[in-house]
């Protein structure tokens, strides 16, 4: 059972750097946001950057399993952008009293670390289908440490500036940050969608030249 888990530990490791390679390509740099969802604070226009700085920032947690068709290898992957995660917008506040105007500003986002949850299966015996090998099992975490607005270049700090950088610890924990994970959330799985595509295409490749 060592041997296994151990022989499992060097295969996700391994996979895992070729899944963070292949994410760095994938994700765009920067990512466009035309609008969120209204909430207490709303974006327009946004250009999220950082994405391709992802590195792995804590070791992998494993757990092997099998059934007498596939044998799985589950694992809790942590992320990290270190500092270089940033959403240059226009930020609007939203209150039940008044709404300022929407104001250019570039939102500084620090430790910012996401959590996740992987299951790899191995089948057996190849069967030529279309089914993912590799899942995402939950909802990703995302954590923050802090965060800050800074003035855009093109930025009058008036009012509305004012305003954002007053709600900065409460936006750390609230609606934006859901928002975030959200997004967050969704470029992954376009990831793993694209990770099981290329897996199901060498699979078959391998299988098809050995057969």
């Amino acid at each position: 059972m060592h041997k296994k888990t151990s022989e499992a530990d060097i295969f996700i490791n391994t996979f895992i750097d070729y899944l963070l390679s292949l994410m760095r390509l994938i994700l765009p740099e920067p990512m466009q946001m035309s609008k969120s969802p209204f909430n207490l604070i709303n974006v327009e226009n946004a250009s999220i950057y950082g994405l391709r700085h992802v590195v792995r920032s804590c070791p992998v947690k494993l757990n092997t399993y099998s059934t007498p068709d596939n044998d799985y290898i589950n694992c809790i992957l942590c992320v990290d952008l270190k500092d270089y995660f940033k959403v240059d917008a226009l930020f609007q506040i939203s209150t039940l009293f008044y709404d300022t105007d929407f104001s250019p500003a570039i939102l500084q986002l620090y430790n910012f670390t996401i959590n996740f949850n992987l299951t790899l299966t191995l089948p057996k015996v190849y069967q030529n289908t279309t089914e993912s090998l590799l899942h995402l099992d939950g909802t990703p975490k995302v954590e923050i440490s802090r965060l800050k607005f800074l003035p855009s270049p093109n930025a009058d700090e008036g009012t509305a500036f004012s305003v954002l950088s007053e709600l900065t610890s409460l936006l750390s924990f609230g609606p934006f940050g859901g928002y975030i994970e959200a997004k967050m959330g969704s470029s992954i799985r376009k990831t793993i969608k694209r990770v099981n595509e290329k897996m199901q295409k060498s699979v078959g490749k391998f299988v098809n030249k050995h057969a």
